[in-house]
């Protein structure tokens, strides 16, 4: 059987649903149809740019005041929160990461992920004489325009202590 090889200098009548070929487009590509255009927005990450003391026994609102990426404006540097702006409700990933800056005991390190003041993802550890002891958590959830996501840490050392600067928190909506 023989393949023939068809040559064409142009191609004139195919559509394709919400998108037409000809000569023209397929010398130039620029867009795909509105149909099949998605983006991960909104999508933020920031960190603390330097230490954040945690009172013992009291659960401390961690505050990321410094963003490294905000793509709808919707992290706040002074409160720590995370607000779904309006119509972006959907599926999030949101994640956290809290790392110590002392060398000493941490006796029951927890870590939540807060919707709306409610936990709804938890890490606790203990830290023996550990210098920069980690937690990290990290939780799909279904968010609606205005919820808001916060950090918050929990540590029963005897005494305050302090979190350090390689801290962050991000987030993004997830294409369904």
């Amino acid at each position: 059987m023989a393949i023939t090889r068809i040559i064409s200098p142009s191609i004139t009548g195919l559509t394709i649903p919400n998108t037409s070929i000809n000569n023209a487009s397929l010398n130039s590509v620029t867009a795909l149809p509105s149909a099949v255009a998605v983006t991960n927005t909104p999508a933020f990450m920031a960190r603390r740019s330097s230490n954040q003391s945690c009172a013992n026994g009291a659960d401390t609102i961690v505050i990321f005041d410094s963003e490294l990426f905000d793509t709808d404006s919707a992290y706040d540097t002074s409160t720590g929160k995370f607000t779904v702006p309006s119509g972006k409700g959907g599926k999030y990933f949101i994640s956290t990461k809290i790392r110590t800056s002392e060398t000493a005991d941490w006796n029951s390190n927890e870590i939540y992920i807060l919707v709306n003041g409610s936990i709804q993802s938890y890490a606790g550890a203990w830290f023996v004489n550990d210098n920069y002891g980690t937690l990290s958590t990290q939780i799909t959830i279904d968010l609606s325009a205005g919820d808001y996501v916060q950090i918050a840490y929990y540590q029963g050392s005897g005494s305050a202590r302090n979190i350090g600067n390689h801290c962050s928190f991000n987030g993004y909506k997830l294409i369904t």
